[in-house]
């Protein structure tokens, strides 16, 4: 038994364990109580550490929402986590759609082909050269996929703030009915559809065989991390990653969408694929 498995399933004296554990541990009133229990559970220092860590996490992003912003301009309000308001330019804190909408490159298309928010899915921008370049993102919120809007903005945040790979989270922006998450751009090549891409680019079957070897061992490293220190989980598909390459070679895999993020069920774990699922019946 790995060390994943052994330290979600060990008997945890007073503590939840499992998906009870995993579950619990998300809320700040949680966190408290499995803290409290803590000291006294009979737990190695180390696993006693990796709980006390994420707890503590999950407390301290709850004190800190005080200190986040609300801005409210006609037609639109922000919601920026502490300290990010200085990093983004005045024009768009004053005109944020119409800013992201004139100055950015449109991404990703919804079905809805009527004008506003419904029509854009995903928008990237960047700030002037003299910035350094530095690019954000704005993501529609897919409401049937999160339980709340700020969902995946709340782990992205614990994410940073714990130090594992994640796109660094800004606030949110809600337009009308629908709700943006920004973020700021991560680089790398998307996973979506890449292995025809490859092949037709001149990579060799040796090649995209190495290359999805490769990306499997990372999102395995990738999905143990979370489980392990963030008691989360999601679908890690190659899809939900930006790659980087040298070459024909795959170097670094970098994961992305979490907003299918959910409590870490250690006796059914979700899926880990290195290509697409097979085409449903």
């Amino acid at each position: 038994m790995g060390f994943e498995a052994s330290f979600h399933r060990s008997e945890y004296k007073g503590l939840p364990q499992g998906l009870e554990l995993s579950t619990r541990i998300q809320t700040p009133e949680g966190a408290e109580d499995i803290l409290a229990d803590l000291h006294g559970s009979g737990l190695p220092l180390e696993k006693r550490n990796i709980i006390r860590d994420y707890a503590l996490v999950v407390q301290r992003q709850s004190q800190r929402k005080n200190d986040e912003l609300d801005i409210r301009r006609t037609g639109y309000s922000l919601h920026l986590l502490p300290d990010v308001e200085d990093e983004l330019p005045n024009a768009f804190v004053e005109e944020a759609y119409e800013f992201a909408l004139e100055h950015g490159q449109i991404l990703k298309h919804s079905t809805v082909s009527d004008q506003g928010a419904k029509s854009v899915n995903e928008i990237v921008w960047k700030l002037p050269a003299q910035d350094e370049g530095r690019a954000f993102v704005m993501k529609l919120i897919p409401k049937e996929k999160v339980p709340t809007p700020e969902h995946e903005l709340r782990i992205l945040q614990r994410a940073n703030m714990l130090g594992l790979p994640a796109p660094r989270a800004l606030g949110m922006m809600k337009v009308g009915e629908e709700d943006f998450l920004l973020m700021e751009f991560a680089s790398g090549r998307s996973g979506q559809d890449i292995w025809p891409k490859l092949e037709a680019e001149g990579w060799s079957p040796e090649e995209i065989e190495a290359g999805k070897q490769e990306v499997e061992r990372q999102l395995k490293e990738l999905a143990l991390a979370y489980r392990t220190y963030m008691f989360l989980d999601k679908p890690w598909y190659i899809k939900d990653t930006l790659l980087t390459m040298d070459g024909h070679k795959i170097t670094h895999v970098f994961p992305i969408d979490f907003e299918r993020a959910h409590a870490y069920n250690p006796d059914k774990p979700d899926k880990i694929r290195s290509t697409p699922p097979p085409p449903k019946v």
